[in-house]
């Protein structure tokens, strides 16, 4: 979970997610979970390069929902950290 969250924070929501879900073998979470893998592996190449940092161009996003999944009762965060319009952690 630490190198996913910390290099890859696009595919972080979604681990964590498939994670609440890991004891229901469904047959639509393995569809899920081939997407999740063709996405890395097309992905795989694709790097982003930052210029002189500026902290001006630093914004921050969080994202909380507090429980409001009516079936399950679980909260859900997510933040991400956009320095130059790419993301960091």
């Amino acid at each position: 979970m630490y190198s996913i969250v910390y290099t890859r924070p696009d595919v972080a929501f979604l681990v964590r997610r498939l994670g609440q879900y890991i004891v229901d073998h469904a047959e639509h979470y393995r569809y899920v979970i081939k997407g999740l893998l063709r996405y890395l592996r097309s992905t795989v190449t694709q790097k982003l390069r930052f210029g002189l940092l500026n902290y001006k161009n630093l914004v921050l996003y969080l994202d909380t929902d507090w429980a409001s999944d009516q079936n399950d009762r679980k909260s859900v965060s997510g933040n991400i950290a956009l320095l130059y319009s790419g993301p960091i952690i």
